[in-house]
């Protein structure tokens, strides 16, 4: 019987002993581009959601191309680099005519990387002589100090050194050895295209390639590319589907010490007793849907958007003005949480379409079918959630487009506030938004998502789409990342767009047309996405301007796959 260790280990000696087999062809070095599309600044947009292209990014892309013209190489690998340097990211269209976007945005940095490789060999041998140094300097520091961090510094700034195709190895090892095969397939993957007259041999890089593509149980393409770049069908894919096949025949203990997230969790038996058990939400919760129904008999059935968090403790949920704990075993109340700042409950009702009077809706209004505030997260010893009633800030009076004085006296009732409870008293830890903090005005989109010891939330200031990365014991901004903007009111009820983590990115739906991938360990946009929207009619529901219900993007064999609140149909996209 295989243990899981032993099983990746032989997956891996299986992916590096293919160079036994056959011997790769190195494939030449791209070459400069025939002809290349010209970048230019402003905003880009098939709807709602900008994305701007940074002017000074332009401007150094248009510096390197001057410098390309004249072989001035100095001149050139400067430019690029600072723009492979910049710590804030930004993006550029990705198309074959810049001025006409196909709606796919990507790093600006993967483009300069990119103009690098394309470089005649005496620019490269010029690159290599600038940044050599640094980069050996870096890997060998990281290589013994097992600093993943340090590795990817090598690999996002300077691939294309001579020691950037053994830090793209070395992090692939890493990411293999650790349960992570995506990860590992996204920096393999780029290097392959790039890097293919370093010291590494192809035949390892191949090798895995398909191993991470088996681990993910993308068998078909691990076998295509050994072949393609090998020359002969090789005999493996039985043992590996038998290896992949025996994933649940560890013992219990082999698969408790595997830190895989891909180990298989043993069978379950149902502890509920054959009657069931509930729990009714103290307060006016326990009448909401009698009180809904009463009211209209005749309207369709109201979907509930209130969701569970559980940390292996207890369950918590939401009630009017915070959450309840409920001890998993037969759902009796552990805790109520204790907020002073709570506005009180509301007697809820459905979600109708904004007033034609231009009123915005009112809390009430929205206690239902609020996948915002009913959302959850139960992390890092707290619970966290949006709530409803906190003050918006007098820096943004006009964020939902109404005048001054009216937004401002509404404020404590259209203010949205996260807040964090101690997850074992309900005492209140936190709050963040509102006041005169750099989240003053934040209309938040969904609960935090946690991301290693970070929180991550979208939300909206004014026009601006940011995501935010919070220290969960304190609530303390660590930064915010600008994804775009939108060319109309944002409205302060409009359906939550929750993230999403895996493979080392976030995936951030806007609602606005747009899907947004950010490295959760630089904090950049890899890439965005613009879809054509469209109106989906769901008679009598919350979403009849809409298409599906909020839900979080799902990652699954190299894809991202949404179910946009704002589009008829599924959309999937490569992930990495």
């Amino acid at each position: 019987m295989w243990s899981p260790i032993q099983r990746v280990g032989c997956l891996t000696i299986l992916g590096l002993s293919l160079s036994v087999f056959a011997q790769a062809q190195r494939a030449p070095r791209p070459g400069p581009a025939a002809s290349r599309p010209e970048l230019a600044a402003g905003a880009f947009s098939s709807g709602p959601m900008l994305l701007e292209t940074s002017a000074p990014i332009v401007n150094l892309f248009a510096r390197a191309d001057e410098g390309i013209a004249r072989q001035d190489w100095k001149f050139a690998i400067d430019s690029l680099q600072r723009i492979i340097d910049d710590p804030e990211g930004a993006l550029v269209p990705r198309a074959d005519n810049a001025s006409q976007a196909n709606g796919l945005f990507e790093s600006a940095r993967r483009l300069a990387t990119r103009r690098i490789a394309e470089l005649p060999a005496e620019g490269l041998e010029g690159y290599r002589i600038l940044y050599d140094g640094k980069a050996k300097g870096l890997l060998e520091r990281a290589r013994q100090e097992h600093d993943e961090a340090g590795l990817r510094t090598v690999v996002q700034r300077y691939l294309l050194t001579r020691y950037g195709d053994d830090a793209v190895d070395l992090l692939a090892s890493w990411c293999l050895d650790e349960g992570r095969p995506a990860e590992a397939l996204a920096v393999l993957l780029e290097a392959y295209e790039l890097t293919r007259d370093g010291d590494v041999p192809v035949s390892s890089t191949v090798g895995k390639l398909a191993v991470a593509y088996a681990l993910l149980g993308r068998v078909a393409e691990a076998t295509a590319l050994v072949e393609e770049e090998l020359g002969s069908p090789l005999p493996w894919v039985e043992e590996l589907e038998a290896l992949r096949g025996s994933a649940g025949g560890g013992s219990p203990g082999e698969l408790e010490a595997w830190p895989s997230r891909y180990r298989v969790e043993p069978a379950m038996e149902p502890s509920m007793s054959a009657s069931g058990v509930e729990f009714r939400l103290p307060g006016a919760a326990a009448e909401w849907w009698r009180w809904i129904h009463d009211a209209d008999p005749a309207a369709p059935l109201v979907l509930p958007a209130g969701r569970l968090a559980c940390d292996g403790h207890a369950i918590y949920v939401r009630k009017p003005g915070g959450c309840a704990a409920l001890d998993p075993d037969d759902l009796t109340l552990l805790w109520e949480s204790v907020n002073p700042r709570s506005t009180g409950s509301q007697r809820p009702s459905r979600i109708a379409a904004a007033p034609s009077d231009g009123r915005a809706r009112s809390v009430a209004e929205g206690a239902v079918e609020d996948y915002v505030a009913e959302s959850m997260l139960a992390a890092h010893g707290s619970v966290f959630f949006v709530e409803r009633g906190g003050p918006l800030g007098r820096r943004l009076p006009n964020v939902f487009g109404m005048p001054a004085q009216q937004a401002l006296q509404r404020e404590s009732e259209l203010g949205t506030r996260l807040s964090a409870y101690d997850a074992g008293t309900g005492q209140l830890r936190w709050q963040s938004g509102g006041g005169e903090s750099a989240l003053a005005g934040a209309v938040f989109r969904s609960a935090p998502i946690a991301v290693g010891d970070e929180l991550w939330v979208p939300f909206y200031q004014q026009s601006d789409f940011y995501v935010g990365i919070l220290d969960p014991k304190t609530g303390v901004l660590h930064r915010r990342v600008l994804l775009g903007s939108v060319s109309q009111p944002v409205d302060p009820f409009g359906p939550a767009t929750p993230p999403a983590f895996a493979d080392g990115l976030v995936f951030v739906p806007s609602g606005f047309g747009t899907l947004f991938a950010v490295d959760a360990h630089d904090h950049t946009i890899r890439w965005a996405r613009q879809y054509d929207r469209s109106v989906r009619v769901r008679s009598g529901n919350i979403f009849s301007a809409t298409g599906w219900l909020p839900s979080e993007p799902l990652v699954a064999g190299g894809l991202v796959v949404i179910a946009p609140v704002d589009h008829r149909e599924l959309v999937a996209l490569v992930a990495a």
